[in-house]
Order: C-alpha cells, then sequence, then structure tokens
C-alpha cells in the first residue's frame, strides 16, 4: 500500500488502485464467506460452540475398553466426590481430568453401539 497526496493505493495485478473508488460490489466479491459468517455468528450460541467442540475432542480420543474400564471404576467415583457429583468435561485444562472426561465418552459409544446392535 502506498499513500499518496491524501489517497490511499493498492497494488493489485500489477496495477495501482485507489481504495477510495473502490466498488463496494468488488469488496463483496474479495470475500465470498462474509454473508455465512454473519448469519452463523447470529445463530452460532456458546452452548452449540461447546457440542461442537465436543464432538471434535470426541473424535481425537484414542483408549482402550481395559483403560476406560479402570478409569470409570477407579477414579470417576472419587472425582465425583471431589466435585460434588459433577462429571470431568473434554475441555477440562486439567489432563487427569481430562482423560476421565474421555473415559466417560467411551463408555458412552460403547454402550450406544451395543444398543444399536440389539435393535
Amino acid at each position: 500500500m502506498e499513500q499518496n497526496a491524501g489517497n490511499t493505493f493498492m497494488v493489485i495485478g500489477r496495477r495501482f488502485i485507489n481504495i477510495d473508488n473502490l466498488s463496494i460490489n468488488l469488496i463483496d466479491t474479495i470475500n465470498p464467506f462474509q454473508r455465512g459468517y454473519e448469519i452463523l455468528s447470529k445463530s452460532v450460541t456458546a452452548p452449540v460452540l461447546k457440542v461442537v467442540q465436543n464432538v471434535i475432542e470426541e473424535s481425537k480420543i484414542d483408549m482402550s475398553i481395559d483403560e476406560d474400564i479402570i478409569l470409570f471404576k477407579k477414579y470417576l467415583p472419587q472425582f465425583k466426590e471431589e466435585h460434588n457429583g459433577a462429571l470431568p468435561e473434554l475441555t477440562d485444562p486439567n489432563p487427569y481430568n481430562r482423560r476421565l472426561a474421555q473415559a466417560i465418552v467411551v463408555l458412552r459409544n460403547e454402550r450406544q453401539k451395543q444398543l444399536d446392535k440389539n435393535r
């Protein structure tokens, strides 16, 4: 970008273009996702983003069933006792609590697979 005599120019395709004379339609075509972003930013709430984040986190879980059972039976009751019955969350900054949350997710997914299989 260059400024010359109060005008601001941009080099686009080896040509200088005066930014003050740009058409609003040209600006709109430069960012084709703007309208979609505007719609999403109004309709996506914090709870929806939390669901999306949890689904992404669930897809990254790598845990054996044996480890899951040990964590669930041995450490989850202790966690619930210390946190007034609350369950750990996948977004917890503590890696131990996050691993417990992953154990819950793996167990839920396995249970859902069994229910689907029995239908």
